[in-house]
């Protein structure tokens, strides 16, 4: 009897140990499927780096679920919505508010969509 009790006690333990793995194995997937889907922020201040031109300056930046908000100045703010559509990285590129003239500069506030990233595509 007591040698039964034993394979009982070892075979709840190993039946503990596999759910777990099992646990383990779900959230490991939950977390590779997220980053798969999920563009970095530093990828996205790299395509905006590039984008941007020189005459534009960031003064806020925020990353959010909806997207990317930004507000700057730039010389030319009506061109910069084009810019970023033309990034694999952004859609839904908007003004959020009119943009403002102050002598030669404008300041805007830009709504940027993140794109669905394709697999292994951004990283």
């Amino acid at each position: 009897i007591k040698l039964l009790e034993q394979l009982k006690e070892e075979s709840n333990e190993v039946f503990k140990k596999r759910d777990e793995l099992d646990l383990r194995k779900k959230n490991i997937g939950f977390v590779l499927e997220k980053s798969s889907t999920y563009i970095p922020t530093v990828k996205v201040i790299q395509e905006l780096t590039h984008l941007l031109p020189d005459n534009t300056w960031l003064k806020y930046l925020r990353y959010t679920k909806r997207g990317v908000e930004i507000k700057g100045e730039s010389t030319q703010s009506s061109a910069l919505i084009g810019l970023l559509e033309s990034s694999k990285l952004f859609r839904a590129v908007s003004f959020v508010s009119p943009v403002v003239q102050s002598r030669d500069i404008e300041r805007f506030s830009i709504l940027l969509q993140l794109a669905e990233p394709e697999k292994g595509e951004i990283k």
